[in-house]
């Protein structure tokens, strides 16, 4: 059996999820809504002076009124969407804390020439608990099993004089093929018809790498967090407290119903246009990137010690006043 490593293929795909990994990973812990609907306004001003509130590069930072264990974020936005149109208003973002884990992962790949897939059992392998897609073309059979954190995907390449079988094998969460794992293989392969010494092959050819991801540093998953409700919350919040002017209750309704998790960051939030609210990929304007950020993650110790507090603030101010007044006249009565 001829075969030639599939190293360059396996180093592609590596570098692939290295580099998309990085484009704003936190938005998949959060969703965003820019209020930029004509007479919406805002004012900043009493939110600057609370306490229990953080101002990092010009983002506002304070606990959500729906659960305290998540981070709201008020930002201006002022974007050029090209054609003279402006993206301009208050992001009001809703976000889960994370943290970075290390992953790792092993992968393997073999180009098997003069080899040919004798029969794929759908059925057979199913019962081994893969999810099984097979595409057929006239030269080529794609061959797709994925089974929890492992993907064991075959192209049988079928034309004249250039039979080949390209077989990849990547494993999330793992160091090295459990035996149980070695076994499922061997079954698959041998009901394909394949030559047993494949499964040694792809042994031999392992290369184990890392990736860092991002995961909810709290106790909430974020599939499972109601994060309508949040921005539903926050929005009255806002709203009641003058933050935000001019904002509708079917604004509202319409904003909290758009507001799953992910649709966040320049190229998903929630904006207004054509006349109503809806995500910005589906606004007819041109995507948009982030120049900066890179990878990070927003860990918990980000954020306040407590809860947002418009009373303290006022305390605090009138603290200042009265012994500035207690100065004064103690001057006036010397």
């Amino acid at each position: 059996m001829k075969k030639v490593a599939f190293i360059s293929m396996m180093l592609c795909f590596v570098f692939t999820l290295s580099s998309s990994a990085c484009f704003d990973p936190l938005d998949h812990f959060a969703t965003e809504v820019v209020l930029n609907k004509p007479n919406i306004s805002y004012n900043l001003k009493p939110i600057e002076d609370a306490h229990n509130v953080i101002i990092e590069d010009d983002v506002i930072i304070y606990r959500s009124h729906f659960d305290k264990r998540i981070a709201v974020m008020l930002s201006k936005i002022n974007a050029d969407l090209g054609d003279g149109n402006i993206l301009k208003g208050l992001s009001v973002r809703i976000q889960i804390p994370t943290k970075t884990i290390i992953i790792s992962h092993i992968t393997s790949g073999l180009l098997v020439e003069y080899t040919s897939i004798n029969q794929i059992d759908e059925q057979f392998i199913r019962s081994l608990g893969y999810d099984v897609t097979v595409e057929r073309t006239e030269f080529q059979i794609n061959l797709y099993m994925k089974k929890g954190d492992m993907t064991f995907n075959m192209s049988q390449f079928l034309k004249a004089g250039e039979r080949k079988l390209s077989i990849s094998l990547v494993i999330a969460n793992a160091e090295f093929l459990t035996d149980e794992i070695k076994s499922e293989l061997e079954k698959i392969i041998k009901s394909l018809g394949l030559d047993e010494k494949v499964l040694k092959e792809l042994e031999s050819n392992l290369t184990k790498y890392n990736t860092d991801n991002l995961v909810e540093a709290i106790d909430i998953k974020k599939s499972e967090f109601d994060f309508k409700s949040a921005m539903k919350t926050e929005l009255n919040w806002l709203r009641a407290n003058n933050i935000v002017n001019n904002v509708g209750d079917d604004d509202i309704k319409a904003i909290s119903e758009l507001s799953e998790v992910g649709i966040s960051g320049w190229n998903s939030r929630v904006i207004y246009a054509k006349g109503k609210w809806l995500p910005f990929y589906e606004s007819g304007f041109g995507m948009l990137r982030d120049g900066g950020g890179g990878c990070g993650a927003f860990e918990p110790e980000k954020l306040p010690d407590g809860e947002l507090n418009f009373s303290s603030a006022i305390s605090n101010l009138d603290n200042k006043i009265v012994g500035k007044w207690g100065e004064i006249k103690s001057r006036m009565l010397r």
